[in-house]
């Protein structure tokens, strides 16, 4: 299985430890155990989902869908 929560990078930082860069980055999402086992299933069954399989997964396991649809990039 893959591990979607793992290999977060790090950020730039200045000489002074602040932030380099101007907009500050998104919380990365920690999908939960059941999320994950639900997207590898789907994701076995077929390589590409259309958009309304996209929303339907994505409202069954609470994700919005743009995170499934990143998910599915990732494949």
């Amino acid at each position: 299985m893959v591990d979607w929560n793992a290999g977060e990078l790090d950020e730039m930082k200045d000489d002074d430890g602040s932030k380099s860069g101007g907009k500050p980055r998104r919380a990365r999402t920690a999908f939960t155990y059941e999320q994950l086992v639900a997207l590898e299933n789907k994701f076995k069954q077929t390589r590409y989902l259309s958009v309304c399989e996209r929303l339907n997964l994505a409202l069954s396991l609470n994700l919005t869908e743009t995170q499934v649809g990143a998910i599915a990039g990732y494949r």
